[in-house]
């Protein structure tokens, strides 16, 4: 029982600090001289706002006017910037509108009112099924066209509270000839991959401690799950605190608030490796009875 409240009591000091941190950096906005921390910060606020609108709770509704008191002073920054016409930016600012009309009582959320693209969902499986961590490479060239659809492929995956405050660098290697096959360390295959996909988050607007690398995962996820459909291949690798954080940034031209989580050489498989073996889902799923309500007052 004492070990269970000392660990309670120890998380609680730890997430704090993050807590802390992100409802100061809130307070402190808009920052006029950080237009990209602003447009996080918006996104996440309209985000919660659009949250209000559609739940409708009275508790909320509190929450949903600080919110929105405090997206429309990112608005005064952002309105004359260069992204005031940015499709995330027109699309926090129809989240307004309708917060107001909402406020109002002229507008209601109906559930199943949104646009979503319809699924067929042919291939999908093939896709996840047939993707292959590759390690060896061929030189040929990757036109940046598929990159590009790859690159908005990893755009899509969701993040925390809509942040978006990542960003895919894809570096392409300078060496033509790639004919040394090396070994399979992290460090020889970023030398010898035609091209490396890094992502990295902006941890500044994140009050949880492990959410920007979670966000990191997903978007990765998407990467390989793109270069498979381009029968293109890849292999994911952390490249977190044990690398040399400072000169990456400065290699890939990146802000001093990125951080970079992943790395992915690709490019087209010089290899065909073996089916991997995965563990039987009895082994690692089950599906239970639970009472989530009561879970839910004990987490």
């Amino acid at each position: 029982m004492v070990r269970k409240v000392y660990r309670k009591v120890k998380r609680f000091f730890k997430n704090n600090k993050y807590k802390k941190g992100f409802k100061k950096r809130i307070k402190n906005a808009p920052y006029n001289n950080d237009l990209e921390e602003n447009l996080y910060l918006f996104r996440y606020l309209c985000h919660q706002i659009e949250k209000t609108i559609k739940n409708e709770f009275v508790v909320n509704k509190v929450r949903g006017e600080a919110k929105y008191a405090k997206a429309k002073e990112i608005v005064s920054v952002l309105d004359n910037s260069v992204w005031n016409d940015s499709e995330d930016y027109v699309w926090g600012k129809d989240i307004l509108h309708k917060y107001e009309l909402w406020r109002d009582g002229k507008y209601k959320h109906e559930i199943g009112s949104s646009s979503i693209r319809p699924q067929n969902g042919q291939g999908f499986e093939d896709v996840v099924y047939s993707r292959r961590s590759i390690r060896y490479w061929s030189d040929k060239e990757v036109s940046h066209d598929i990159i590009n659809k790859i690159i908005d492929l990893g755009i899509m995956a969701p993040t925390s509270c809509n942040r978006q405050a990542f960003r895919i660098t894809v570096a392409e290697n300078m060496e033509k000839n790639i004919d040394e096959r090396g070994n399979t360390t992290n460090k020889s295959m970023i030398s010898k991959a035609p091209y490396v996909f890094y992502v990295s988050v902006d941890r500044r607007l994140y009050p949880e401690i492990h959410a920007p690398a979670i966000d990191s995962g997903i978007i990765g996820q998407n990467l390989m799950l793109g270069l498979q459909y381009y029968n293109l291949g890849g292999c994911p690798m952390y490249h977190g605190e044990s690398y040399n954080q400072k000169y990456l940034r400065s290699q890939l031209q990146l802000d001093k608030n990125q951080f970079v989580y992943i790395a992915i050489p690709f490019g087209y498989p010089a290899e065909q490796p073996d089916t991997p073996i995965r563990v039987g889902r009895s082994r690692v799923s089950s599906i239970i009875p639970l009472d989530l309500k009561e879970v839910s007052k004990n987490i």
